[in-house]
């Protein structure tokens, strides 16, 4: 037996238009645009933004919402797999930079400390110019004050995003 398709022409919440949402009619707009507002929108002939606001504002249709987003989601991998596994060279690239960091398969290089701690930064003040010395108190007191960190006004042998210098 065919499943029936929804009437969303003569339904109530495209019927009266500034009239309240009925959400069987909204319930049926997700599962027929797969939760998409700009299409739910055309079909129930209201504003995207208010099929969202009323989406989010009554839990059991969010949770619908939700539901077939992860699907979408699910749907979405499941093909993606399905191309790396045939041998596409980027999605198997995406799998393992992402599914496969663990492994050790990333472009992202990720320097730590010791033992994958935080780095440590030392500074031997005995080594330091007196100008350094006071861009380094001045640094110190606006950090203690609230104001933002501006490295930028330290001198570049200073700023901790600056290279080493030997």
């Amino acid at each position: 037996m065919a499943k029936e398709e929804y009437d969303f022409e003569n339904c109530d919440t495209r019927k009266n238009h500034y009239g309240p949402y009925v959400e069987a009619d909204v319930v049926a707009a997700l599962n027929a645009t797969r939760a998409n507002y700009a299409k739910m929108s055309v079909l129930l002939g209201r504003r995207r933004t208010s099929i969202r606001d009323f989406v989010l504002s009554h839990l059991d249709v969010k949770t619908i919402h939700d539901e077939i987003r992860e699907k979408v989601l699910d749907d979405v991998e499941t093909m993606h797999d399905d191309l790396a596994l045939a041998g596409d060279g980027p999605s198997m690239r995406f799998i393992l930079s992402t599914l496969g960091k663990e492994r050790g398969y990333s472009t992202r290089i990720e320097q730590t400390g010791k033992n994958g701690g935080p780095q440590e930064h030392t500074l031997d003040a005995s080594k330091l110019s007196t100008e350094q010395l006071r861009a380094v108190r001045e640094a110190l007191h606006a950090s203690r004050n609230g104001e933002p960190n501006n490295d930028d006004a330290l001198p570049d042998d200073l700023r901790l995003d600056a290279a080493p210098q030997p």
